[in-house]
């Protein structure tokens, strides 16, 4: 029975040992050998270290990937709702009435709005007196094509034409 426990237990270690004894042939054997036995402690030690923080990295690695995996799914099942949402939105505001207009905004009134702005020019020249008649003509020239006219009291009489006969 001892001599089991010794051969499962330090079998390996003693005949690798024993070997290197034979071969150094040093002066002290004992000591060589006991010093022998410490360092292979030692070195089955650090290989058991080595070996566990190998499998743990190959186990955070393996983690890492299913992570990587799982975001990539979320990401694509974010953007396929998305999609669907945009879909169903854009129906929606097809089938949406288009809203009314106020009755001061009408399309006549946009567009030359847009072209007095692109026609308008600089803020600076407005010293220079040339100007000023020009940008009376200017906006005398837009109230015509509104339907607005100047009226002599200094107010202003919208084109009946357009809106209608002005009720009493």
């Amino acid at each position: 029975m001892d001599s089991q426990y010794v051969n499962r237990t330090l079998g390996l270690c003693l005949s690798q040992g024993l070997a290197e004894l034979i071969e150094n042939r040093p002066r002290d054997p004992v000591h060589f050998l006991a010093l022998w036995i410490l360092k292979y402690k030692e070195n089955q030690e650090n290989q058991e270290r080595k070996s566990s923080s190998r499998r743990q990295l190959e186990e955070e690695q393996r983690r890492l990937h299913e992570e990587t995996l799982h975001q990539k799914l979320l990401e694509d099942e974010e953007n396929r709702i998305r999609a669907a949402e945009q879909l169903q939105v854009a129906p929606e505001q097809q089938a949406e009435p288009e809203s009314p207009r106020p009755p001061d905004q009408g399309e006549d009134q946009q567009i030359d709005a847009v072209d007095q702005t692109e026609t308008d020019p600089p803020a600076e020249d407005q010293s220079d007196p040339s100007h000023h008649s020009q940008s009376q003509r200017f906006t005398e020239e837009k109230e015509i094509n509104l339907g607005v006219f100047p009226q002599r009291g200094g107010g202003i009489v919208e084109n009946q034409m357009r809106t209608g006969p002005l009720s009493s």
